[in-house]
């Protein structure tokens, strides 16, 4: 037989260690929750203090979720005439995009092995923000004056160069975007059949965009119909509403970087572009095979998650051909009377004539002075974006210009108009020295400012040619009147504001030329309360 060990009987001592033992591992424990809480909820208020009590990032813009997808039946959908009737961004999947060969063919060596030899007009730049733009040819592009923010390089690359950077997924010192067409006929081939994705009668470009992950475009707008089409990789669109433009401080139209925010979105300076704080947008995020509208005039920023390769197809739209139209109807009258009137058309005469055709436009067309009232956030905003798409009715009490933003209207005097576009397009430049106001008038050698309180029949007063000039500037602008009303009530009100801008700095184009025009701006709108 074994011999078996008697089992000693615990002694009042074992069992007091093994209580002390117990309770230690119990605080222990505790200590050990306690611990990780606090953490967590360390965490929770560094993200929540991170975006503001409102939900904005670092006290910028507030994200309100989601652009929501809509799956079509089927590839053969149409899409295009509906989507865009609509006006609201969608991502749409399921779409013609699936019987794309680029779809399952083009990855990096692919792509390579179909390209030109080089790469022409890659855009070269040692940070992943690439904009703001700049266009030389716009007016104020001569001033010296000017900053040229973030500026980067255009230049050829061979093909291998440039796609070895795209496959380099390691820390950059030098980033590399590109948009065009890569000058291959196979790849064109690869993105057919596409024509749903253009209106017909109104195409203006098809292109591939191709770039490194982390690549950043910045804050602009569009006046197109746009569809993109993610190919590979992934995309973040930030999307922000046209009301939202008092919001993210647009550059002046006769800038070289207009169309484009004066913001950078990851480091926004409140104190200069205090509205910014009150900004909302919408996310969207692209995978292979999605393909997203974006409506003309709507901001978007777009960041590449990955390396990859879109293509987008921009059509021109209504608004654009509105705001030609209204141009046309507006300085040929003018140039016309130059021809034959007996008249010389002075700066005097035509900026007068500016000022009293706005006091006449402004009379019988309302404007948006201030956005809107912060949307509505994620589930009742993706409700409304399928309610505008036709697929499920809206929530109650709600209707479809929630989602797109309209804002209140109002009728406005030209002085009051252009204070809230100097504040926003003007204001900050002329602050930092790059647009420069003579803080004399000059208007005894440029341009002719009407009277403080000048009754709208008395703007002509002062012209130099008498009542006989005065009857003829009339009478072309009562003639003039009815189709420029007419243009500018076609634009919903989200929009009108952006255009009626664009339409001002143009008149004071032709009225003043390029140089003269913030003198223009200041002297006889914002200076002349």
């Amino acid at each position: 037989r074994r011999n078996k060990q008697p089992v000693p009987t615990p002694s009042v001592a074992t069992r007091s260690e093994r209580k002390s033992d117990g309770a230690d591992r119990r605080r222990l424990g505790l200590l050990y929750y306690v611990s990780v809480s606090v953490v967590l909820l360390c965490n929770f208020w560094y993200l929540v203090g991170s975006f503001g009590s409102d939900g904005a990032p670092f006290g910028g813009y507030t994200l309100m979720g989601s652009v929501p997808r809509v799956r079509l039946p089927g590839p053969d959908t149409p899409f295009r005439e509906d989507t865009i009737k609509h006006g609201v961004p969608v991502i749409l999947t399921n779409t013609v995009v699936q019987n794309w060969d680029a779809l399952n063919k083009w990855d990096i060596s692919y792509v390579e092995a179909q390209a030109g030899n080089t790469i022409k007009n890659v855009y070269v730049h040692k940070e992943p923000l690439f904009g703001p733009l700049w266009r030389d040819k716009k007016p104020f592009a001569a001033m010296k004056t000017l900053v040229h923010r973030n500026q980067f390089g255009v230049q050829d690359m061979p093909k291998k160069a440039f796609f070895s950077r795209m496959a380099n997924t390691s820390a950059q010192t030098e980033y590399v975007y590109y948009t065009g067409s890569f000058e291959s006929r196979q790849l064109a081939k690869d993105l057919q059949p596409f024509k749903e994705l253009l209106v017909p009668g109104k195409v203006e470009h098809v292109n591939i965009w191709a770039g490194q992950a982390g690549v950043v475009t910045h804050l602009h707008y569009d006046s197109y119909e746009n569809f993109f089409v993610q190919l590979s990789g992934r995309k973040k669109f930030l999307i922000f509403p046209p009301s939202q433009t008092h919001n993210v401080y647009s550059y002046p139209f006769l800038h070289p970087s207009n169309a484009q925010s004066q913001i950078n979105l990851d480091q926004p300076d409140l104190d200069a572009f205090p509205h910014h704080a009150n900004a909302a947008c919408w996310e969207a995020d692209l995978g292979p095979g999605d393909m997203l509208y974006i409506p003309p005039m709507y901001w978007h920023q777009v960041v590449a998650i990955d390396s990859n390769f879109g293509m987008n197809a921009w059509s021109k739209s209504v608004f654009t051909e509105y705001f030609n139209e209204a141009i046309q109807a507006s300085v040929k009258p003018f140039i016309r009377k130059n021809e034959v009137s007996k008249w010389i058309w002075t700066a005097h005469s035509k900026s007068a004539t500016v000022y009293y055709l706005l006091r006449r436009l402004f009379s019988k067309v309302e404007v948006s002075l201030q956005p809107p009232a912060p949307p509505a956030k994620t589930p009742t905003t993706f409700a409304l974006f399928l309610a505008k798409l036709g697929l499920n009715k809206p929530s109650p009490g709600l209707t479809a210009d929630d989602l797109s933003q309209q804002p209140s209207s109002e009728i406005a005097s030209p002085r009051k108009y252009m204070n809230v576009l100097w504040a926003e397009r003007y204001e900050q430049l002329v602050a930092n020295g790059e647009l420069v106001v003579q803080q004399s008038s000059p208007s005894s050698s440029h341009f002719l400012c009407p009277a403080t309180g000048a009754k709208e029949g008395d703007v002509l007063s002062s012209l130099s040619n008498g009542a006989g000039e005065k009857a003829e500037v009339e009478a072309i602008v009562t003639d003039m009147l009815p189709k420029l009303v007419s243009l500018f009530n076609k634009f919903p009100a989200s929009i009108r504001f952006q255009f009626l801008g664009n339409y001002i700095e143009s008149l004071a184009l032709w009225a003043v030329g390029g140089e003269s025009a913030v003198d223009f701006f200041y002297h006889c709108y914002v200076k002349n309360q």
